[in-house]
């Protein structure tokens, strides 16, 4: 299938600027382009390409002449890739792709971004691990600030939305644990190593003293099966409306050495916090790494 390549912030106009001259709703707009609401919304964000033969159908319909920087071609591939046993390695692949990650239907994609600096070792993780899981090489694109693992399988997303659950398009509100990993005490501490390498933050708390765990998400049905995760595992836990979080000082420990993080940014601030009684903020990490 053919897609569409703009420049930055070009295909956010090109929708805008047709979606305000035909004086319909966005709902009626994704409609009328016969695509669900959240692709649009995909599109809209710049995190989808546009198929060519939609933005044809969009130039011509309202005389637009804003033009693409390129045209690709994108095939799916067409070997049947399949899901591996359950292990603990896929179980954090699973937990990765809860956080940063997305399933696409157009094209099938299975997708995890992160970021270019800070989270340039964990991309590399990542990659090997997709490789030794599906026996297949991810590509990897850089996009100004991020790093962007994805693969092209119509079979696989099938497949890991049917049998795990994990939801193709938008996750707010139809996220959900793996309901195959809720009894196996190892799977929960991968599955929790994958989503807080991703969703997952070590803070500080009350300003320079103390530190806070934290996972968090938009959806809240969600987090309060990571929550419950947690409590099968006896972390004693706080529930926020975007974040679960462990705040004693003998928990946060318990979760480094139980849950093992393996992004080097959390590494690193654990580290330092161990040996200071501070955490180190992102961004000085960012300044420092940035900077060699």
């Amino acid at each position: 299938m053919e897609f569409v390549i703009f420049k930055k912030g070009e295909q956010s106009k090109f929708l805008l600027t047709a979606k305000n001259k035909s004086g319909l709703t966005w709902p009626e707009f994704a409609s009328e382009i016969k695509k669900s609401r959240s692709l649009m919304f995909f599109y809209l964000r710049e995190e989808s390409k546009i198929p060519k033969n939609v933005f044809d159908f969009i130039s011509k319909k309202y005389e637009l002449e804003i033009k693409p920087q390129k045209i690709i071609f994108l095939k799916n591939t067409g070997k049947i890739v399949c899901p591996p046993e359950l292990s603990e390695d896929f179980c954090e692949f699973l937990g990765a792709l809860a956080g940063d990650g997305h399933l696409g239907e157009n094209p099938s994609v299975i997708a995890i971004t992160c970021h270019k600096i800070l989270d340039r070792q964990y991309i590399y993780h990542l990659v090997s691990l997709f490789e030794k899981l599906f026996k297949e090489k991810p590509c990897l694109n850089i996009q100004r600030n991020v790093l962007k693992l994805y693969f092209y399988s119509k079979s696989l997303v099938s497949q890991l939305n049917e049998i795990y659950g994990h939801p193709i398009g938008k996750k707010k509100g139809n996220l959900y644990v793996p309901k195959q990993i809720i009894d196996n005490e190892r799977y929960i501490y991968a599955y929790l190593r994958g989503l807080f390498d991703t969703d997952g933050c070590l803070c500080r708390h009350h300003k320079n003293s103390g530190a806070i765990v934290e996972i968090s998400s938009r959806d809240t049905r969600f987090l309060k099966e990571i929550n419950h995760l947690l409590e099968k595992l006896n972390f004693k836990t706080s529930v926020g409306y975007k974040n679960v979080n462990i705040y004693d000082r003998k928990e946060i420990d318990k979760f480094f050495n139980l849950i093992s993080p393996v992004n080097n940014k959390h590494r690193l601030k654990y580290e330092t916090f161990k040996k200071t009684g501070k955490v180190p903020l992102t961004k000085d990490i960012l300044h420092r790494w940035r900077n060699g």
